[in-house]
């Protein structure tokens, strides 16, 4: 097989997302690959995730398509079985269509790459359960295993939590989400009420317990204690916690300390994230937040615990992010309020955690995955 063609990558997700979208619209563009995209749902059919800018995904692929079925899907099964050279790039399982696929890939020992933040500790514990469920998931680790190819992972603590799944550690290579960096939008202030001179505190994601949102506003209110005036927070996300965290801010009397934006689309997002000063992830546990990475690569200060993945690994304390234990919300407080009343300290973290963002460039990633691809295909070669 000449590796000097270009190589056909096919990628299978549930939906396209922002990070996603930014990385394989620089792999459709790498003068090796010919990418094809297949996708459950479109953009505006993402559960809880509906993005009114994703009619199209508005990535540089040879192919888009959508709708592929949730239970099987013949055409990507045709694919796997007779189009040679190609790679499947496939992230999760969560769907019929996809275990099936992971299973037939395996089965015939095709090049397979996949991509994962992780398991939860709650799926790490229930595979030492025989179940049916554990099984399905025990052969198709099996398989994947198999496969020539390679599997990228968020993170050490990812890392570690899929080869507690029996992944095989070998396969096993970092490469982190990647996101694109936003536009300043001067009027959103104005529009905001926001005061000119105010210091912008901002958290963002969806609104579940495991997010921290609910110390984040306890937090605010601690702050607001011991100092009154200068600063101004938002909260952007939604989810299935949200008028819990309202009733909370209410109730510590947040008012106008504390807004409230309910859903952004991608564009609008990243200016929230370039009008803020200091953000903030308050996270009881969370693989990999995306938010952090695009502060981070604004030039924003970061406040983090401890729980926060490879986004975490990222972040050097008191060098180019601000780390507080999980759940103390005293620390997360007076980390805020030191924040706030010096913008010296403010600068020179940010400047730092972009510094390290800037060592992962969307690039890095696409080579990462090209040079997957050719050994990959070069192992199928050889056999």
């Amino acid at each position: 097989m000449n590796l000097g063609k270009r190589i056909p990558i096919h990628f299978v997700h549930s939906a396209p997302t922002p990070h996603n979208n930014f990385l394989l619209d620089e792999l459709g563009r790498h003068p090796d690959v010919d990418l094809h995209l297949h996708y459950i749902y479109d953009g505006r059919s993402v559960p809880g995730r509906p993005w009114k800018s994703f009619v199209e995904t508005r990535v540089s692929a040879r192919s888009i398509r959508t709708g592929i079925s949730r239970i099987v899907d013949f055409r990507l099964m045709k694919l796997a079985m007779v189009e040679r050279p190609s790679v499947f790039f496939i992230i999760g399982w969560d769907y019929l269509s996809l275990a099936l696929l992971i299973a037939l890939i395996g089965i015939l020992r095709r090049p397979l790459l996949m991509w994962d933040d992780g398991p939860t500790p709650d799926a790490i514990s229930a595979m030492k359960k025989l179940t049916p469920k554990t099984l399905v998931k025990r052969i198709l680790i099996n398989l994947i295993n198999r496969t020539p190819g390679c599997v990228f992972v968020t993170g050490n603590r990812a890392a570690n939590g899929l080869a507690m799944m029996a992944f095989n550690e070998r396969k096993l290579r970092h490469m982190p989400f990647f996101c694109r960096r936003g536009t300043f939008d001067i009027s959103m202030k104005a529009r905001l009420g926001l005061l000119e001179d105010d210091t912008i505190i901002l958290a963002a994601g969806r609104i579940i317990y495991t997010k921290g949102f609910d110390l984040y506003v306890e937090a605010l209110a601690r702050l607001r204690e011991k100092c009154c005036s200068g600063w101004c927070a938002l909260l952007l996300g939604s989810g299935p916690e949200l008028k819990e965290i309202k009733a909370k801010a209410n109730h510590y009397g947040l008012g106008e300390k504390l807004r409230f934006v309910e859903w952004a689309e991608p564009d609008e997002y990243l200016s929230y994230i370039e009008l803020c000063d200091i953000f903030v992830s308050p996270a009881r546990f969370d693989y990999y937040p995306t938010t952090i990475i695009s502060a981070m690569q604004a030039g924003k200060v970061v406040v983090i615990t401890e729980n926060v993945g490879w986004a975490g690994e990222l972040v050097k304390a008191g060098i180019n992010g601000v780390v507080v234990p999980v759940g103390n919300v005293e620390s997360l407080a007076s980390s805020l309020m030191r924040l706030v009343l010096d913008s010296t300290l403010r600068n020179r973290i940010g400047g730092e955690s972009q510094k390290t963002i800037n060592d992962w460039p969307v690039t890095r990633g696409v080579e990462l995955i090209v040079r997957a691809a050719k050994e990959s295909l070069g192992i199928c070669a050889a056999s």
